[in-house]
């Protein structure tokens, strides 16, 4: 059973012959996959929505998955980026069953995109501070 979405090539972009410009995964709209370690990333995902808010926010935005080969600490590993901003990990399970169900598709593809929704971030004064989370839609219910 697949865990995530369909992932469509898109030749946009100028690719090759053969060559996927861009990857797209689509997931079923639940946005169910969170990103992992986006404490660390707070700085990144505050410039990315524009500052904190009182009330927070909840944006949806586009995300890109970057697979990490040299990653020292799991050779699976996945980046979660916006904006060119480096925001988090998909989990280690999740990148490893992302990277098996993508096969060929991640050496082929320049980019891998979907759509992610930023949450969180609240800011109602020194001891009422919300931290921002990233939630990807790139599961599968089917």
């Amino acid at each position: 059973m697949a865990v995530f979405g369909k992932m469509l090539r898109s030749l946009e972009g100028g690719g090759e012959a053969g060559e996927a410009a861009t990857v797209w995964v689509l997931g079923d709209g639940h946005y169910s996959i969170g990103a992992v370690g986006e404490s660390n990333y707070q700085a990144a995902l505050e410039e990315v929505v524009g500052g904190r808010k009182p009330r927070g926010v909840n944006l949806q935005v586009t995300a890109e998955l970057e697979p990490e080969n040299d990653n020292p600490y799991d050779s699976n590993a996945v980046a979660v980026l916006i904006d060119g901003l480096k925001v988090g990990y998909l989990s280690r399970s999740h990148a490893q069953s992302f990277r098996e169900e993508a096969g060929d598709r991640l050496e082929s593809a320049r980019k891998i995109l979907c759509r992610g929704r930023v949450r969180g971030g609240w800011d109602r004064g020194p001891r009422d501070r919300g931290h921002f989370g990233v939630t990807l839609d790139i599961g599968s219910c089917d």
